[in-house]
């Protein structure tokens, strides 16, 4: 078995922790191993009780053990293993748990500023280039850019489900729907049809960068709704899911039903109270303009193109504001504040 090794680290900690309890520490890690290499499935969880427990000296090295044990959620194993000894004192070990999690992709940062169980970190040279480093690249950039391929994607499903069969479109139904080459694989990830019906169409994203799968359906409505994430991208943390990351999950779909209100009044003939193939005239429904996510704004910039933004009502100062093109796709995505 390969372990995670922290000699360098231990070394360089020595001026400050007595010999003894250094030693400890590398006994206890050792026994871990040696006593958990049998049951490796179960170490996650036996890190997981020893954090419920406050027992954060052995919380520590259960979840760098972790780390081996299941590499598809090593970064968030190496995360939680970093606020375990950093709540028992080992600042220097921390940092380097730390270091290791965002080398294979985490990317939290509002979740990691905001965390109590890194409090005595903040003090430290090492914290603010530690945040300046997960702010650049790496998993939430590749989740974003998925976000928006399946907008994307949504919007071209959507068009086949509404356009006559007359014109290669479903006619009301997204059985039949196909994507185009350009929108099956990229450099964000490979994109597949799972399921295609009258009513509903489900997509599965895979990242190339092994980050995970993202998975959404769209209705007959054109609104994208029952996210699931897996791997990294599912972000699962001994802790609730980040409330800010919570709420712009819940702004982003909104803004999904946007576009597809907005595209459906393109597309309506004027008699009907559409915009007969341009967004002119378009107006926001008193309904929508405001919910208990955030307030929402229309901005027609031309005949084939509105700006949408979001602000949140959750999370100050927080904000996102992306564009319907003339195919209802949704671009250009921008984020505010903790959003970003």
């Amino acid at each position: 078995m390969k372990l995670i090794v922290f000699e360098h680290q231990l070394a360089e900690d020595s001026m400050k922790r007595t010999p003894a309890r250094l030693a400890g520490l590398m006994i206890l890690i050792m026994t871990l191993a040696l006593n958990l290499c049998a049951q490796q499935s179960d170490v996650p969880n036996k890190a997981q009780a020893a954090y419920e427990k406050k027992s954060y000296e052995e919380g520590g090295p259960l979840f760098l053990l972790a780390a081996q044990f299941d590499p598809k959620n090593a970064s968030v194993h190496l995360y939680n293993a970093a606020c375990c000894l950093a709540l028992a004192g080992w600042t220097d070990i921390a940092f380097y748990a730390l270091d290791a999690a965002i080398a294979k992709g985490w990317r939290d940062k509002a979740h990691t500023e905001q965390d109590e169980d890194l409090v005595s970190l903040r003090g430290d040279r090492r914290w603010l280039d530690m945040l300046a480093t997960m702010a650049v690249g790496g998993l939430e950039d590749n989740l974003n850019a998925v976000i928006n391929d399946l907008n994307n994607i949504g919007a071209y499903s959507y068009q086949y489900f509404i356009r006559p069969k007359i014109i290669q479109g479903g006619q009301g139904s997204y059985a039949g729907v196909k994507l185009p080459e350009k929108l099956l694989n990229n450099a964000n990830a490979s994109y597949e049809i799972l399921t295609a019906t009258d009513s509903l169409a489900r997509f599965k994203a895979t990242s190339r960068n092994g980050y995970g799968t993202v998975e959404v359906s769209l209705d007959r409505g054109g609104r994208l709704s029952g996210w699931k994430y897996t791997g990294p991208f599912s972000r699962p943390t001994p802790k609730a899911q980040s409330p800010v990351l919570s709420n712009r999950d819940a702004i982003i779909n909104d803004l999904n039903n946007l576009a597809a209100l907005a595209y459906q009044y393109r597309i309506r003939p004027a008699s009907m109270g559409g915009g007969q193939g341009t967004y002119t005239g378009l107006t926001m429904p008193a309904r929508m303009k405001e919910n208990e996510n955030g307030s929402y704004t229309y901005t027609v910039i031309s005949p084939d193109q509105v700006k949408i933004k979001a602000v949140s009502l959750k999370v100050k100062g927080a904000a996102i504001e992306t564009t319907i093109d003339q195919e209802g796709r949704l671009t250009g995505w921008t984020y505010f504040g903790d959003f970003q």
